[in-house]
């Protein structure tokens, strides 16, 4: 069971996640202000998607010295865009390093498992878009469009 000091602010940092298909790393809490610091994102579907799980005024998403890395040498699959085009072999999805954050206690399905399009209407109900997200010293590497061996 939380404290009280948990509705103000959740942190999470020195964090790494590697390969994993949906999400690296993951926040939907009730709490105002959401924290991401220190951590190295590698070859995930959406590295990171900071969320606020309640409505309000003066809430905050927060990134920051982060690394994302898209596609590695692990690879998926041995021949480029095998994966993406072949219904027997659909294990590979396109990377996003970050997904956008959202403010809000209610919700439909939070993840979009699609290249997403806009709008993005599976992220959340009313007040989606109702607080701050900063992004500090956030790099990106081998994110690449096209055919690739997705990851």
């Amino acid at each position: 069971m939380s404290d009280d000091s948990s509705l103000t602010c959740l942190e999470a940092s020195k964090f790494i996640a590697y390969k994993n298909t949906i999400a690296g790393i993951v926040s939907n809490q009730a709490t105002n202000n959401v924290i991401f610091s220190n951590m190295t994102l590698i070859d995930n579907g959406y590295s990171a998607i900071p969320m606020v799980g309640l409505e309000g005024t003066n809430q905050s998403a927060i990134m920051r010295n982060i690394k994302f890395y898209g596609e590695t040498e692990a690879r998926d699959c041995q021949i480029k865009g095998f994966c993406i085009d072949n219904p027997w072999h659909n294990i590979c999805q396109d990377e996003s390093a970050i997904m956008p954050s959202s403010y809000a206690d209610h919700a439909k399905n939070p993840l979009i498992d699609s290249k997403p399009t806009w709008p993005q209407f599976k992220i959340k109900g009313d007040a989606s878009f109702g607080g701050t997200t900063t992004y500090e010293n956030i790099e990106f590497y081998n994110f690449r469009s096209g055919f690739s061996y997705c990851g």
